[in-house]
């Protein structure tokens, strides 16, 4: 059992839904499902029921939410009085500037888990898009960025997060779903579906397929993947996606195909204005947060 999973599942009871409380975390429905089933499979007991009207609470779900407030609660106080021993309780608040789908991509649960290990440390982070947030961080707005590359090394010191690949991402009647992968070429009559021009994908793709000997054919600009998911699977179109968020695809209408050419890569980076002097808690944040990646990417 993890705090984490008792922080899951108290948001699921709350929202009385898994899809509310899985936005509400910044993560996919899926993680959070399985989240919950560890958390029975260990206490040995269903504590959510999945009804037509939404989820219920068992009555061993209800021991478990009761017990579980007064263990975080617990945890939030064991937490205070280190901060105290540490001298961490009069830091300034932490502002981050995470790039759209970032906090996904990694992982809500380490920002949680942070916060939980840290309760007197207060962060404040906003979503801006990929330009947005490097400016946020080179105006002194925000202390830390989480977003995608390519970064200016000369502008900003960058720790490379995780990385991902573009996948383009088709209807099923569309011929292209016929194939295993795709080349830039091969879309060059295709009406596109792509991020505006403030994501750095915008460039990347447009890049690739101008490099491919074609300026492509854009008919509609989004903010999220979910959008042009859902746009593919009227037939509108084809769009892109990455790896993470193809649980959320509807396999009947989409149809995500690897690309064989172009720069693909997705690459999520955590930045810092360079010479810029970190306040204590950035510091105590950017440690932990690289240092729970080295340990997932280990475990993984």
């Amino acid at each position: 059992m993890t705090i984490n999973e008792l922080i899951y599942f108290r948001a699921v009871c709350k929202n009385k839904s898994i899809r509310k409380a899985a936005q509400q975390l910044f993560i996919t429905p899926q993680g959070l499902g399985k989240a919950i089933s560890s958390l029975e499979k260990e206490l040995d007991c269903q504590l959510l029921l999945r009804t037509s009207r939404g989820i219920e609470v068992t009555a061993c779900g209800q021991a478990v939410y009761k017990y579980s407030k007064e263990i975080l609660g617990d945890v939030n106080s064991m937490r205070s009085e280190i901060d105290k021993l540490l001298n961490c309780q009069d830091q300034e608040p932490l502002y981050i500037a995470a790039a759209n789908g970032v906090i996904r991509a990694i992982g809500a649960e380490r920002i949680l888990q942070f916060k939980s290990n840290h309760p007197r440390m207060e962060i404040r982070a906003k979503t801006l898009a990929d330009y947005e947030v490097e400016d946020a961080v080179y105006r002194g707005d925000v202390q830390i960025g989480l977003t995608l590359g390519p970064v200016d090394r000369e502008k900003f010191e960058a720790d490379l997060i995780k990385s991902f690949k573009l996948m383009l991402v088709v209807n099923s009647r569309n011929p292209l779903a016929k194939q295993e992968s795709l080349s830039y070429k091969d879309i060059k009559n295709e009406r596109i579906i792509l991020v505006e021009d403030v994501f750095k994908a915008h460039h990347t793709f447009v890049d690739n397929c101008r490099q491919a000997g074609f300026e492509p054919n854009i008919i509609m600009g989004i903010n999220e993947l979910a959008h042009g998911h859902k746009y593919v699977g009227q037939n509108l179109g084809i769009s892109y996606s990455v790896d993470f968020a193809l649980e959320e695809i509807d396999n009947a209408k989409v149809k995500a195909i690897p690309l064989t050419d172009g720069n693909n890569d997705w690459s999520i980076y955590l930045i810092t204005k360079k010479g810029e002097k970190l306040s204590d808690t950035a510091k105590i944040f950017k440690t932990f947060f690289l240092k729970s990646l080295i340990k997932s990417r280990e475990n993984g």
